[in-house]
């Protein structure tokens, strides 16, 4: 289990394989067919996770009946490995240091990992999804708050590793120009303010990541540009408010949203499948329903996303899977409640341990917003990020 954390949420068999060791990127469905196997052999007996074994059979059960099939098999096959994991972490980790592992592993490993890759450049050159700023940032966002309350929550070396987690996670997200993100990253910042329960404290660190901030956009990434955007960060995030209804990103971004409303209306109880928002609007749309560029020819809608996470459920899932996901949600944020509650803090500690319960499920909290802000702007849905603060939760 402790492996296939390290190879879903680092990938240094991809990292690996970018250098001409193609064979590793089997090295993953090896161990999960271990895992399978063992879990047959020996399967939890509560714990499986209801909300997402749910997702994973409403995915599975409109899969066949997908406008392109191919599109929603790679969703589905992400959330089955995604289920095995955390079912299977459910089932075999059992110790408190064992869970701390893996906790500090998603929390702050995984941040520092490709922070420090792609603070500079503002991408990962060879992760898939990485290798793009606008999924860089949004990953830096959600950092920003999980590495900081992992600090909180301990002492020591992995506090300091935690604060400096959190400051590489600042620069990335700055590095990367992404306008969604840094409008996220601001909601962030007054969640973990508005949240924390020591204002004094919280409130000298945000002045050190607003310091840190400062250094970044007017010292470091001053002459900075990224592709199309304009040279220097604060000039790029003034033109957040521009092309809302012309042809650029916003306008754009506006005449997906309108797309996948008609989408829904045209299959509003189980949606038209998994990733199938382009296939199904270049069906199901006529000349002149759709808005900008797509109007006189729908069919340019075919290999786009939506980014946007939450018309992409609505559209992709309809009225019942949106049921399911708020479902997932709410199981979430109901046992983010119960592990800050005084019972659960002490049952941890009873266990052996160390990290403070409730700085980690503060954690967890707001990187669950910054996911959620950074999922209105970016096609992020079936990205393990999500996943992760569930099942560490």
């Amino acid at each position: 289990v402790a492996a296939l954390w390290v190879l879903l949420l680092l990938e240094p068999q991809t990292w690996i394989a970018a250098y001409g060791f193609e064979t590793l990127h089997k090295l993953p469905i090896f161990l999960f067919a271990l895992l399978t196997l063992q879990l047959l052999l020996s399967p939890p007996r509560h714990g499986f996770y209801a909300p997402l074994l749910a997702l994973v059979v409403f995915t599975a059960g409109t899969t066949p009946f997908a406008y392109n099939i191919g599109y929603a098999i790679e969703p589905l096959k992400k959330l089955v490995v995604i289920y095995l994991l955390a079912v299977a972490t459910l089932r075999f980790v059992t110790t408190a240091r064992q869970a701390t592992f893996i906790v500090v592993l998603g929390m702050l490993g995984q941040y520092l990992w490709y922070g420090l890759q792609g603070v500079r450049t503002g991408a990962v050159w060879w992760h898939s999804m990485l290798a793009n700023e606008d999924a860089f940032g949004p990953l830096m966002v959600v950092g920003i708050a999980t590495c900081l309350y992992v600090g909180l929550a301990t002492h020591g070396r992995l506090r300091a590793l935690g604060l400096i987690g959190s400051a590489i996670c600042v620069l990335g997200l700055v590095s990367s120009f992404a306008r969604g993100a840094a409008l996220a990253a601001a909601l962030v910042g007054v969640i973990v303010w508005v949240r924390s329960p020591r204002k004094g404290v919280m409130t000298a660190l945000m002045a050190g990541m607003l310091a840190v901030l400062l250094i970044a956009t007017l010292v470091i990434f001053r002459d900075t540009s990224r592709e199309d955007s304009k040279t220097g960060f604060w000039n790029e995030m003034m033109t957040i408010g521009e092309d809302v209804d012309g042809a650029g990103t916003g306008g754009d971004r506006y005449a997906l949203w309108d797309a996948a409303v008609h989408v829904f209306y045209a299959h509003p109880f189980v949606g038209v499948g998994a990733e199938n928002f382009g296939p199904a609007a270049t069906e199901l749309l006529k000349v002149g329903e759709v808005k900008g560029m797509y109007a006189d020819n729908p069919g340019m809608l075919y290999e786009r996303k939506l980014h946007n996470a939450f018309y992409q459920t609505l559209c992709e899932y309809g009225i019942f899977g949106l049921a399911i996901w708020l479902w997932l949600i709410g199981y979430f944020l109901w046992t983010n409640a119960q592990l800050r509650s005084p019972p659960y803090g002490a049952a941890w500690q009873a266990m052996g341990g160390t990290l403070d319960l409730r700085h980690l499920a503060l954690g967890l909290e707001a990187g669950f917003v910054g996911f959620c802000g950074c999922a209105y702007f970016y096609n992020l849905l079936f990205e393990p990020w999500l996943f992760t603060l569930l099942t560490l939760n």
